[in-house]
């Protein structure tokens, strides 16, 4: 999925890896993507946060999806989800 973006110009091949699922969005070109498998310092299962003007470090913002639905699940029941858009 998007394997289109590595090969873009100025852009390393580090930039973006097709094993990324992406899955929310801000709009803006960044994403939360759902790892699918092993490389480039992430392990399968983990979710990552894609900066589409950031650098090649991702960062790990959950380590697991089900770590991700208890998160929004508990920031939904305390008022403390952030829509953008």
């Amino acid at each position: 999925m998007l394997t289109d973006m590595a090969p873009a110009e100025g852009w390393p091949s580090e930039h973006w890896q097709a094993a990324w699922l992406p899955f929310l969005d801000n709009g803006g070109g960044d994403h939360l993507c759902y790892v699918v498998s092993d490389g480039h310092g992430f392990t399968p299962g983990q979710v990552i946060w894609f900066d589409h003007e950031g650098d090649e470090s991702h960062e790990v913002v959950h380590e697991s999806m089900l770590d991700f639905r208890r998160d929004l699940y508990d920031r939904m029941l305390n008022d403390r989800l952030e829509l953008t858009g």
